[in-house]
């Protein structure tokens, strides 16, 4: 394994720009306007970015922090000294810059992501194939460098990482790097590889991944628990770290048709997707049973919006940095999420098929269809099978599964969709699937000591009927009355 280690100078300038004593609002970050209230920077009439495409927070109050934003043009990070004074962002006196394509040509090459747990921040540096792990110093105001990771893990070198997550807990310090064709888990003091995930197993294709999140959940006495997020072009996919070999299973996916997914960030309270094709931000439940909400807004989310970073309830996205599009700020408010799952599902097992039947919750009438999942009972991964067309005017609706086999068992559920949402899934049903259907008795009559039995045949599959009957007898050493069955006749199935 290669640690590179790197000597800890100070590669950082800093210049004022806000006049003094001004604060500036910062509910949209535009070409437009940094130049209203830029100096000259550096000597340079530059603006204070060039592409900004993604950011991290550093608190040192409840509501004061510094936002590192990662400019992947100028290949260098600017971060700034901000407040939430309540109603938005603001930010105040000096910029500080680390690397850059003038001062410091060559120290980050197409950055693509950068992350952040306390002191410790993390950048994807593509172009120079690492990992770098620089270290904020809020007394004087500094990044310096720690290290530099490359690899090998698992005897590759890290070739063009696109995207990095840092997650920290009392004495467990990984990174997750999004790389070519994998992801790659790493114990970060030491460099110490612990596994890679390639999507051959799982039918992922990781070359399509554009992002990568971690969400981890603590335990009182056990390890914790780690769950990773990728992100496809329409897909979004949740693996859950378990002892063994292979480290990780699938639990669920969720697919959005005609989505263009570019960014994706994740907390302890949602998912947080970007769709560009249709200029929106999803959130979904950690889970991804569910999606929370879609938000698309002409007047305050820029156009163009490709990627998401989020800490706590506070959210910036980006867009392309222009005279009116850039970096947006919000707020994000989870509360008021509607039950807006479908009613009632039932499920009917016969031998060659399962029938499903639901309501309609009649107070949301704004889906497209509803999407039927499945899985069997001992599997993990759901999957969809079908939809059915949703109607405002329709109560009841049915589906029949055809694509059962006899013997088995499944689980159901079904959501309502529209563009880019998932409702709150239906209740969950199990149902097993019969070798054959049983017969039902039409008519039993009894006359001249001769008891009369019709019955319809309901299967395809069975070859012959056993009748049977039930009777008083004594079970045999225990000498107790009781009535029993015992069948007394054949019939063949012709």
């Amino acid at each position: 394994m290669l640690f590179l280690l790197l000597s800890a100078g100070l590669i950082t300038d800093k210049v004022h720009i806000f006049a003094e004593d001004e604060e500036i609002s910062m509910h949209r970050i535009t070409k437009d306007s940094m130049y209203k209230y830029i100096y000259q920077y550096f000597n340079e009439a530059n603006p204070l970015f060039l592409k900004p495409v993604d950011a991290c927070r550093y608190y040192f109050t409840p509501d004061s922090f510094y936002l590192l934003i990662l400019d992947e043009k100028w290949e260098r990070i600017i971060w700034l000294k901000c407040q939430d004074a309540g109603k938005g962002f603001y930010s105040s006196g000096e910029a500080h810059r680390f690397g850059g394509t003038v001062h410091a040509p060559g120290l980050l090459r197409m950055p693509h992501g950068i992350d952040s747990y306390g002191d410790d921040i993390f950048v994807a540096d593509c172009g120079n194939n690492r990992v770098l792990w620089l270290i904020f110093n809020r007394d004087e105001d500094t990044l310096t460098i720690h290290s530099a990771f490359t690899g090998p893990y698992n005897g590759k070198y890290l070739d063009h990482p696109k995207d990095v997550c840092v997650n920290y807990s009392f004495i467990y310090r990984y990174f997750y790097v999004l790389d070519k064709g994998r992801y790659v888990k790493v114990f970060y003091p030491y460099n110490v590889f612990l596994y890679e995930y390639d999507g051959d197993n799982d039918g992922i294709n990781m070359d399509s991944i554009i992002g990568i999140g971690i969400r981890q959940i603590s335990g009182t006495s056990n390890p914790p628990r780690y769950y990773v997020y990728l992100a496809g072009k329409d897909k979004i996919y949740l693996l859950k770290e378990k002892s063994g070999s292979p480290p990780m299973e699938l639990e669920e996916i969720k697919q959005f048709n005609g989505a263009n997914f570019t960014g994706i960030d994740v907390t302890n309270s949602g998912v947080f997707v970007v769709d560009s094709r249709r200029n929106s931000i999803l959130c979904l439940s950690p889970d991804l049973s569910r999606s929370y909400f879609v938000y698309t807004s002409n007047t305050f989310l820029s156009s163009g919006v490709f990627n998401i970073s989020v800490s706590g309830n506070e959210a910036v996205t980006f867009a392309p940095y222009l005279s009116s599009t850039g970096m947006d700020f919000f707020k994000i408010d989870l509360s008021g999420i509607p039950d807006d799952n479908p009613l009632n599902l039932t499920a009917t097992g016969l031998e060659d098929r399962v029938i499903l039947r639901w309501r309609r919750n009649g107070q949301f009438n704004n889906f497209e269809r509803f999407i039927i999942q499945r899985k069997e009972n001992d599997g993990v991964l759901w999957e969809n099978i079908g939809e059915v067309p949703f109607s405002s005017i329709q109560t009841n609706y049915i589906y029949t599964d055809f694509t059962v086999e006899s013997g088995k068992g499944y689980s159901y559920r079904v959501y309502g969709y529209r563009i880019d949402y998932y409702s709150k899934p239906s209740n969950q049903v199990s149902v097993a699937v019969p070798y054959c259907n049983r017969p039902t008795i039409t008519s039993l009559t009894f006359q001249d000591s001769v008891v009369v039995i019709e019955w319809n045949d309901n299967s395809r599959k069975n070859k012959d009927y056993y009748v049977g009957k039930k009777v008083r007898g004594v079970v045999a050493g225990s000498g107790k009355d009781t009535l029993v069955w015992y069948h007394f006749g054949h019939v063949n199935d012709s």
